[in-house]
């Protein structure tokens, strides 16, 4: 159990720690910025506290949140005290704190409590700590929502719960059903949200390489987008993107037609990719080229073009102009991800340099862009790595078995199969694979 200091009051504890630390009231009043008198009916009980002074009065006595929070229990506290210390508690990752404010919180829902419960939503969902903290605080509101039978309001928890659990990458499947878990609630969402989440989803399914559930979802969003917000375009720019990856040209290029007419600051550059990347379809290689190095001196996200610039100089064997390309890294290589997007194109970025610094004879760092491109999906351990170099150097010994036309009943080449077999299987135990590009 968490052990607190037993005093009646509030004002008894905050009294007791300014003894401690041999402070009069006013030496106490000056250093917490407040008057004297102030403290003298803080101590007595004889004022409401706000939060202001609150964390004045922490700041100079250092009393643990969690003594607070037990006081506060017999005082008459208002909504938005109990709100401001779940927002100044949340960064201590205290889930147990946490917890018990947000129980506090709901104790005071009245009637009237839809504002209280979407304030708490927001609260927690747009709090960047914990994954597995923020869910468990908005499960906690949502079965209070559910025992209140507060549909719509289940279902805006249900939708800010989503868009949390989301936020792990290295789930990308499961959090996947989450979002359906969503569908039978979505019609009691604002159509602001209903915008939003058709396209989240959108996005989620594409990165899952869904093409046609992407397509389904983004469709909705714009159906829903009465407003004809930004979210139009993206769903409309995501519709062309998968089309282009089923092979669709036709449907691509009448998207693509329906975006370009857009007046977004994003329109431009994605038009001219997805134009240079259907060139690139049609075989029209020189041309793609020529209009993917234009894109990449204008465009602002540069990753997918460097990746599609990648692959081509790759079958045409083009090393001087991968040279060229891997030489500017520093233009294009950020390490703060901040999307499954961004994210996805990094990791491929490390499987195409991969794919050159091998055909290279540069092994030992082939394997280090391809385990950096894991990586990027899960937290691995000193053991994966280990695992995952094993498995990279009997793969690419088997590469090599095959360019130089060795036989695969060789004795060599079967001991290397079954090697990479046992590793692969060892791999998926663990799960590695099951987000990453390498299952691909």
């Amino acid at each position: 159990m968490r052990s607190v200091m037993v005093h009646e009051k509030l004002g008894e504890l905050i009294q007791c720690y300014r003894n401690r630390k041999n402070m009069t009231q006013q030496d106490f009043a000056k250093e917490a910025g407040i008057d004297h008198e102030s403290v003298i009916a803080i101590e007595k009980g004889e004022i409401p506290l706000e939060y202001a002074v609150l964390k004045s009065l922490l700041a100079v006595l250092h009393i643990p949140m969690a003594e607070i929070v037990a006081h506060l229990v017999t005082e008459e506290v208002s909504t938005e005290l109990w709100l401001s210390l779940l927002e100044a508690s949340l960064p201590s990752q205290d889930r147990r704190l946490c917890e018990d404010i947000v129980v506090h919180v709901l104790a005071r829902c009245n009637e009237d409590c839809e504002d209280l419960l979407l304030r708490l939503y927001q609260m927690i969902q747009k709090w960047t700590g914990s994954i597995e903290m923020r869910l468990e605080l908005l499960d906690n509101v949502i079965s209070y929502a559910r025992s209140r039978d507060l549909q719509s309001l289940v279902a805006k928890g249900l939708f800010y719960r989503y868009l949390v659990e989301r936020d792990d990458f290295s789930k990308m499947e499961e959090t996947f059903k989450s979002g359906q878990d969503v569908l039978p609630y979505v019609k009691l969402l604002p159509r602001d949200d209903r915008v939003i989440f058709y396209y989240k989803l959108g996005v989620h399914a594409y990165n899952l390489r869904w093409f046609k559930d992407a397509i389904t979802y983004c469709t909705k969003s714009i159906i829903e987008d009465k407003d004809r917000s930004v979210y139009r375009g993206y769903s409309t720019l995501l519709i062309c993107s998968s089309y282009y990856q089923l092979d669709q040209c036709e449907e691509c290029e009448k998207y693509l037609k329906i975006f370009s007419k857009m007046e977004h600051p994003f329109v431009k550059e994605n038009v001219d990719f997805m134009i240079a990347k259907l060139h690139e379809r049609k075989g029209n290689t020189e041309i793609a080229i020529s209009l993917l190095l234009q894109c990449l001196n204008t465009c602002s996200y540069k990753m997918n073009i460097v990746n599609s610039l990648l692959e081509v100089y790759y079958f045409r064997n083009d090393s001087s102009s991968a040279i060229q390309l891997l030489q500017r890294e520093h233009e294009y290589l950020n390490l703060k991800y901040t999307n499954p997007i961004s994210i996805k194109g990094h990791a491929y970025y490390f499987i195409n340099k991969g794919k050159w610094l091998h055909r290279w004879g540069k092994n030992s760092e082939a394997i280090d862009c391809y385990i950096q491109s894991v990586s990027m999906f899960v937290e691995l351990t000193e053991a994966d790595e280990v695992l995952l170099r094993k498995m990279e150097r009997t793969r690419l010994k088997m590469m090599n078995a095959a360019k130089t036309g060795r036989n695969l009943t060789d004795v060599s080449v079967v001991q290397l199969s079954q090697e990479l077999d046992t590793y692969i299987v060892e791999i998926q135990k663990k799960g590695i694979f099951k987000n990453s590009l390498l299952r691909d």
